[in-house]
């Protein structure tokens, strides 16, 4: 049985069509991976921002999202946030911040400056 092997091009595409279940205090809503820009932990919540939306609490831990969305794309750059790299819009040398596409700031720590250069290396032109 021969298995078919995506791209990453063909891997951020396919990303952008896959839902994530949001359990919020109303109910569950259910978004595409693409609008997610970002994950900030709150305790045993995690705060999450989306594209054109204001920001929404929901009772799932960071690491949970972690574990379920995939790594080409999402990326723990501080223990308290996970971005979409198809969201970073700057990176601030002086501040050592990551600076996203609806401008919020995300700090990024020594230990993981390599690892994020590397992964933003093979998703940029």
């Amino acid at each position: 049985m021969q298995q078919k092997y995506l791209s990453l091009p063909d891997k951020i595409k396919n990303i952008g069509f896959k839902k994530i279940p949001l359990h919020t205090c109303k109910g569950i809503e259910y978004i595409t991976c693409n609008l997610l820009i970002g994950i900030k932990a709150n305790g045993c919540y995690s705060i999450i921002t989306i594209v054109g939306k204001k920001r929404k609490l929901v009772t799932k831990r960071i690491k949970k999202f972690e574990e379920e969305l995939p790594s080409c794309v999402f990326f723990k750059p501080h223990k308290s946030h996970l971005i979409n790299l198809l969201h970073v819009k700057e990176y601030s040398k002086k501040d050592n911040y990551i600076i996203m596409s609806d401008n919020s700031e995300v700090p990024l720590t020594k230990t993981k400056k390599n690892e994020y250069f590397k992964k933003m290396e093979i998703l940029v032109i």
